[in-house]
């Protein structure tokens, strides 16, 4: 056994769930009971709008999941090549990949990064952070960039032997 109590909860919940489960499909009835019992980990938000930010931790630190923001982007992204203003440049990209590879052009010259670098600058590049989800988001951010202990190598054959 393990010796921590949630392991040991969340064993017997699904224990129960398997053996005493009215469902036919079991991995279903097993995460309704872990639900039930308040074992299935919920994600919240720290920053709840104008965009949705998560903090998720990783062996070295967090990273920040901006997804709301980057949907917001690619919409704008979108709607500006599907209009007047860069929808020309957009459609010229495919004439691009019949030139010559060996032509020799200058930045300003270059039709996908001058786009790239155009579209960029006119769609939103800030989030918006207000009053306490600052808070919220930087405990989250201290929380799961504790140090996490990474385990000793063994002394022969590991790869540090």
């Amino acid at each position: 056994m393990s010796g921590n109590p949630a392991v040991e909860r969340a064993a017997r919940v699904i224990a129960a769930a398997i053996g005493h489960g009215t469902s036919t499909d079991v991995p279903r009835g097993v995460a309704q009971r872990l639900d039930d019992a308040r074992l299935l980990v919920r994600r919240t938000a720290p920053v709840e709008g104008p965009f949705h930010i998560y903090a998720d931790p990783i062996p070295t630190g967090v990273t920040l999941d901006v997804e709301a923001l980057v949907q917001h982007v690619v919409h704008d992204i979108v709607e500006l090549l599907l209009g007047d203003k860069y929808g020309d440049r957009f459609d010229g990209l495919i004439d691009v990949r019949s030139r010559d590879p060996h032509l020799i052009e200058r930045p300003g010259d270059l039709p996908f990064e001058c786009l790239v670098a155009d579209l960029a600058a006119d769609v939103g590049t800030k989030m918006p952070v207000y009053g306490p989800q600052v808070l919220r988001l930087a405990e989250q951010m201290l929380v799961r960039a504790a140090p996490q202990a990474i385990p000793e190598q063994r002394a022969e054959g590991g790869a540090a032997a």
